[in-house]
This record gives structure tokens, sequence and C-alpha cells, in this order.
């Protein structure tokens, strides 16, 4: 969905007139302009929404703290939240489907990197990097729905003038954004590095090489 189309839904929460542009001089296009890619931005650092998890081969940049790491990286452009570094490997021939395990294995040793000025610093020598993007995805229906409502309580008052209408949207996107974070975690819940004894291990039948 598009930006003009998600300020119309808005619009409609508002019972205001619909915009065909952003750059149109209506009171509603100017209220939408001033407050809808800041939505878009907070939106992206709600939590770590699956959807904008991606990889990128990072391409190598002067480091300039060579006593501290080995290898400074440049940050992608559209990096929000770094998440982990991989480093080269071939590929697996063979991987356990379930058990007392971390998945993937890579995780269970999180390689140290920091990100700061603009670049990636880390030991990992043709690094790849887990990040969430700031552009180029889709809006699942309720994360869409949360943003509308977080635009229409944004742009209530500029439009309408209604203070006591404004504060019913605003409780109404809070609960929207409860609810799309809500789901996101319980659709896909992050999985955390755990300690594995060898009696796990053993009792699933499991001989794990480090």
């Amino acid at each position: 969905m598009t930006s003009v189309a998600l300020c119309n839904q808005a619009m409609i929460e508002l019972a205001a007139p619909s915009i065909a542009s952003l750059n149109e001089p209506s009171a509603e296009a100017r209220a939408c302009a001033a407050v809808a890619f800041v939505i878009m931005e907070e939106l992206v650092d709600w939590t770590e929404w699956h959807w904008t998890e991606t990889y990128q081969a990072l391409a190598q940049v002067p480091n300039d703290r060579p006593a501290e790491w080995l290898f400074a990286y440049a940050q992608p452009f559209d990096c929000v939240t770094p998440l982990a570094i991989r480093g080269v490997e071939p590929a697996a021939t063979a991987l356990p489907l379930g058990g007392p395990s971390t998945f993937p294995r890579q995780a269970a040793v999180p390689l140290a990197f920091t990100m700061a000025n603009g670049k990636i610093y880390t030991n990992v020598e043709t690094a790849t990097l887990v990040y969430n993007r700031k552009a180029n995805f889709q809006l699942p229906a309720l994360v869409s729905r949360a943003y509308v409502i977080e635009l229409a309580a944004r742009t209530c008052y500029a439009i309408k003038k209604d203070a006591k209408r404004e504060n019913t949207l605003i409780q109404k996107a809070a609960f929207a954004k409860a609810e799309a974070i809500s789901d996101e975690r319980n659709k896909v819940p992050r999985q955390s590095p755990r300690y594995i004894s060898d009696a796990e291990y053993a009792r699933a039948g499991i001989m794990e090489e480090f």
C-alpha cells in the first residue's frame, strides 16, 4: 500500500476528505506529510519485525579503530537495527531437524561486532550482516492498521481541532500497536541461545561437534 493510500485510510478514521498527493495544498495533505514518514521510521523500531529482516554482504572500508577491531565495513544504508554478523562458511551437508540445539547453530556463539558512525566493526573477515531494514517491505495487516490509527491520532487536531477525539485515537493507536507487536511475537518467537548439557544431548542421541 502506498503512502497516499495509508494516509487516506487515516482520513477515513477522521471522516476527512481524501488526498491525491502529499504535495497538494490541502490541510489533510500538509498534516499527513508532516508526520507520515516520521511514524514509519518509528514503526520499524517498535519491535524486531521478521518481515524487515535481511542479509547483506558488507563492503570493507578503512579501519579507524585497528587496536579494537580487525575489520571495518560500511553500514548498509537501509540498516535500522543490526542483529548478527555471519562469516563465510562452507555449505552444510548435515544439520539436525530439531532437538536440544540453537537454530541456526551460528546463533549459539554470536560473533562480536559494534556499529558506530556509519561503520560496522568486527573481527570477522568477509562479513555478512543480518539486520532489520527500513525500506522495501510490505506492511502486514495488523501493522498497517496500527500505522493508520497512529497517523490518524497525530493528524487529528491539525485537521479536526478536536482534542477529545484526538485523545480517543491516541488510546486506540496504543492498543493497535500493542496488538500488532503481540501478533508478531506469537508468529515468530525470538529464540535465545541456550546452554545444552551433555545429558540432554545423550538423551536425544545427539553428539555435537565443537
